[in-house]
């Protein structure tokens, strides 16, 4: 059996590397890391150097996910929120496959009252299949997540 940790339960503060260090210290196989908008911005290179620290730690990196879901909604009846979302999706499969992750955690769409759960429904499916080709030319599977709201 393998023990992982996803990056959200240490400090906000940690760098990647603090996050990796620690993990490894603490016995974990491997990391969930988060990609914000900051994350976003690493170029290839330096993604590179995460997956080379994670490995010099004895780490795996297979599957990374976001908190940007939440603010660029699949489901949204916005049309630009839910574009910005299927980018999101192609940056962080290919933030995946810099690093090395096979899946990259996708929230499949966030509930509001200005639409309804079918229309919602078919939203976030049409979004998630557009991104599910981007996804395939990367090597990426998207994971879906199945959260509250």
């Amino acid at each position: 059996m393998k023990r992982g940790v996803n990056a959200w339960i240490y400090p906000s503060s940690f760098k990647v590397e603090n996050v990796l260090q620690v993990s490894r210290n603490i016995g974990f196989d491997g990391v969930e890391l988060n990609l914000d908008e900051e994350m976003l911005k690493i170029d290839k290179r330096e993604r590179g150097e995460i997956a080379d620290l994670a490995k010099s730690f004895g780490l795996e990196l297979p599957s990374l996910c976001t908190g940007l879901f939440w603010k660029y909604n699949l489901a949204s009846p916005d049309v630009n929120i839910r574009r910005k979302g299927v980018e999101l999706i192609k940056q962080g499969c290919s933030f995946a496959a810099d690093i090395d992750a096979s899946i990259f955690l996708v929230v499949p769409g966030v509930a509001t009252p200005e639409i309804s759960y079918q229309d919602m429904w078919k939203l976030s499916k049409e979004s998630i299949l557009e991104a599910a080709e981007m996804a395939e030319d990367y090597g990426v599977i998207i994971g879906v997540e199945n959260v509250w709201n």
